[in-house]
């Protein structure tokens, strides 16, 4: 693994995941996930962003679906769904806002304009005029 520590350091964030078990080659070697991506031509850590955006269960279909095109793999699709979902469990959680915390939120913002236009005003009003 010496390797691990140069792509830690790209986006450390991923590695729980990316770093993840997925089964074992027939050699009798772990295989990996970064590996296994790796090997379909898929860049890991781009893959690992695209499926943190996504809801959980569309992030483990389409990964299911990636895996059933790892060559060499010896495991059964239905396996892969179950690999796949203890892998997206992986992922860094999303920051999710309800609708009414978006709305509150937006809705404060000309508030905060009006009150520094509000103070813009009285202090030029108050201030002497030479």
């Amino acid at each position: 693994m010496a390797n691990r520590s140069f792509a830690s350091g790209l986006t450390p964030r991923y590695n729980d995941f990316l770093f993840a078990q997925i089964g074992e080659e027939a050699s009798g070697v772990q295989l990996s996930l970064l590996s296994a991506l790796a090997r379909t031509n898929v860049d890991p850590w781009e893959e690992a962003t695209r499926l943190a955006a996504m809801p959980r269960g569309i992030a483990e279909k389409r990964l299911a679906s990636m895996l059933d095109l790892i060559p060499g793999r010896n495991w059964k699709s239905s396996e892969g769904e179950a690999i796949a979902a203890r892998l997206v469990r992986l992922l860094p959680q999303r920051v999710e806002t309800s609708p009414t915390v978006r709305a509150r939120a937006g809705a404060q913002r000309p508030a905060y304009w009006l009150v520094w236009l509000g103070f813009a005003i009285a202090v030029s009003l108050l201030s002497p005029h030479h």
